[in-house]
C-alpha cells in the first residue's frame, strides 16, 4: 500500500521527523511513531514545534496504556499512580487538539483496512496529522480476551504474507507444499487473537479457534 518507504530508529521521533520533513523537500510525509507514555514525558513539545513549523508529518501515538519500554509502569494516561491508586487520567486526544493539531484520528490498530484508509488520507494532508491507536499491551494478557487463531494447512499455500506482520506467534513448520515452501503455524499459547494475520491472509486459511474448532 505504501511503496518506497524507509524506516529508521533515531530515538528523537517527533522532533527529528519535523526536521527531516523541513530539510528534505520531499512531498511525501515523514511518519513518526511514539508510545503514549513517551509522548507525555517528552513528545508534547516536539509536536508543538511541528505545529508551529506546519510540518506535513504524520505522528502515530501507540496508546497501550502502559510504559512498555521499562516494564509496564503506570503513567498520567493510565488513570492510576505507580502505587496502583486511582488518579486523574489525561486525554491524549484533547492534548493533541490543544496543541493546535487540526486532524486527529482515533484508530483501532487491529482494524487493518481502516488503518490503511486513514493513513492514506493522512498522507495527503499538508500539515501535522496525528493518529492515536488504542490497543492494550500484549505483555499483559489479562487485558486481552483469549481468542487464539489457527491455520488450515489444507488451504495454506505458503505465500508468507502472514509472516510480514511480524507476529512472534507465527512461524514456519516442517510441512511443505509441493513446491517445497514451508507452511506456517500459529502458537495458540502466545496468540492474543488480534486477527491481523486473518485479515491479511489471501487464501482465507486462518481462522479463530472456537469451541467447535478446539482440540479434544
Amino acid at each position: 500500500q505504501f511503496p518506497e518507504m524507509n524506516f529508521g530508529q533515531p530515538v528523537a521521533s517527533i522532533g527529528m521527523a519535523d526536521g527531516v520533513q523541513q530539510v528534505s523537500g520531499s512531498k511525501k510525509p515523514v511518519v513518526a511513531v511514539i508510545g503514549d507514555s513517551t509522548f507525555l514525558h517528552s513528545g508534547i513539545t516536539g509536536l508543538l514545534d511541528a505545529v508551529y513549523n506546519q510540518a506535513p508529518m504524520i505522528l502515530v501515538i501507540l496508546d497501550n496504556r502502559a510504559t512498555a519500554m521499562t516494564g509496564g509502569q503506570q503513567h498520567p494516561g493510565t488513570g492510576f499512580t505507580l502505587q496502583g491508586e486511582v488518579a486523574p487520567q489525561v486525554n491524549l486526544f484533547e492534548i493533541v487538539k490543544a496543541l493546535g493539531v487540526k486532524r486527529v484520528y482515533d484508530v483501532d490498530s487491529y482494524d487493518l483496512d481502516k488503518t490503511i484508509e486513514i493513513l492514506t488520507e493522512a498522507s495527503e494532508i499538508k500539515e501535522p496529522t496525528v493518529l492515536i491507536t488504542s490497543q492494550p499491551c500484549v505483555l499483559y494478557p489479562e487485558k486481552l480476551p483469549p481468542q487464539p487463531f489457527d491455520v488450515d494447512l489444507d488451504k495454506c499455500n505458503a505465500c508468507q504474507v502472514c509472516l510480514h506482520i511480524g507476529c512472534p506467534s507465527i512461524s514456519h513448520i516442517d510441512q511443505t507444499t509441493e513446491k517445497g515452501l514451508h507452511l506456517v503455524a500459529i502458537d495458540p499459547d502466545t496468540c492474543t487473537g488480534c486477527s491481523l494475520c486473518d485479515q491479511v491472509c489471501p487464501e482465507d486459511a486462518i481462522f479463530e479457534i472456537t469451541h467447535e474448532h478446539a482440540p479434544v
